[in-house]
């Protein structure tokens, strides 16, 4: 008897073994299948013709808004919004059947999906330098918890959808012509380190009136400006009705701080001189341009990153003390004032103490049409910053 129960039991350990090791095999397959997809992806925001710009933005909803009117709700929620902003280039050619497809692997290593298959832009030939922005119409992804019932017993499961990497493809046609191109482009999303903020500075804002910066955070040596607006709520959230502080962020280029990083003209008539670099190009112009213009060619912004977080008062472990309000990741057009967030509203009561800035990016100031290596061709110089602001501080909006 007892032998047959050893067996029994080592037959069951066998089985559960195996069950463990297929399901194991079956879900890396899976997930190599699933990354194959996003292999082609690059770092890289840009061809020839188009350029893509990706702004992410978490909306935080407190307890008092995932609750009734009557119960403060259990947990808080998160929603993730992702709009792709497209500028199409200084080419002469029309560009039509311009969509945009959008993927993001999520913390849980799930994926999430919007496109525009079912519509597409063109942009004439006059349209050098435009952009248009593509939406979801409905939260891109979520962090919540979602209840169920089974045997009348209720649980609440975590469904965290908190976007990792997004993959972000923008296809066009140019306009007569059957080929289809693309710009397949990818970036890691949530992989900040909030302990670098414990060494942020503090900064102020300008408030000389004469000063092309005015109420906007002193930008110092960065270049770009980033401006945000308060309207503070003057009533406290309650069971009976939610009040919400509500924010205008703005980031521009600042060209004074961008314009440093020009070639002076003495080194471009030194440079040029040499065979294999005659002619320098910037990413936004691909016409070729005369002797005598090369050493006007201004810097860019070649790939930025930029991140703003609310530091708030959390009422829930789950969920963490920073909000991402406001997020840039890609090519930041010196043309265009792009990504203006216009209204962001939180509920007064996660208590906003100040905004954290982090940013990083390459400047890239000309490139020589002989070669398509950017980084030997000509200077790219990195940035970064890392600071605060108070949130009472800020201007009124």
């Amino acid at each position: 008897m007892e032998t047959k129960k050893i067996a029994t039991k080592l037959k069951i350990i066998i089985i559960v073994v195996f069950t463990l090791v297929l399901f194991g095999i079956i879900l890396l397959v899976f997930n190599r299948n699933v990354d194959k997809r996003f292999e082609n992806y690059q770092d890289l925001p840009y061809d020839d013709n188009f350029a893509v710009l990706v702004r992410e933005v978490e909306e935080r909803d407190s307890k008092y808004q995932t609750g009734t009117t009557t119960q403060i709700g259990e947990h808080e929620k998160a929603t993730f919004e992702i709009q792709v902003q497209m500028v199409k280039l200084v080419t002469a050619q029309p560009m039509e059947n311009v969509k945009v497809y959008i993927a993001a692997r999520t913390v849980r290593k799930s994926y999430r999906y919007y496109d525009t298959a079912n519509s597409s832009r063109t942009f004439s030939d006059y349209d050098y330098n435009q952009f248009a922005g593509t939406t979801s119409s409905t939260p891109f992804a979520t962090k919540e918890y979602k209840e169920f019932s089974e045997d009348e017993k209720t649980e609440h499961i975590l469904f965290d959808e908190t976007p990792d990497i997004l993959y972000v493809e923008l296809t066009y046609q140019k306009k007569g012509e059957k080929p289809v191109y693309s710009i397949k482009y990818s970036v890691k999303v949530n992989e900040f380190d909030f302990k670098k903020f414990k060494n942020a500075e503090k900064r102020e804002i300008v408030k000389e009136t004469n000063s092309a910066v005015y109420n906007f955070i002193d930008p110092k040596e960065d270049p770009v400006n980033l401006k945000i607006t308060k309207n503070l709520a003057t009533e406290v959230t309650s069971l009976k009705e939610v009040f919400e502080d509500e924010f205008r962020i703005e980031c521009t280029i600042n060209r004074e701080n961008l314009h440093k990083y020009k070639h002076s003209e003495d080194y471009l008539k030194e440079d040029l001189a040499k065979p294999e670099n005659q002619r320098l190009l910037t990413i936004i112009e691909k016409a070729a341009r005369t002797k005598e213009e090369d050493w006007d060619i201004y810097p860019e912004i070649k790939r930025i990153e930029l991140v703003v977080y609310a530091k708030i008062t959390p009422q829930d472990s789950d969920f963490s003390e920073y909000v991402k309000v406001y997020s840039l990741y890609g090519f930041y057009s010196k043309q265009r004032t792009l990504s203006i967030l216009t209204s962001y509203k939180i509920d007064e009561c996660l208590n906003i103490e100040r905004f954290y800035v982090s940013m990083n990016g390459d400047i890239i100031n000309g490139k020589n049409y002989k070669t398509s290596d950017e980084n030997t061709a000509n200077k790219l110089t990195g940035f970064s910053a890392n600071y605060y602001i108070n949130v009472n501080e800020l201007a009124d909006k």
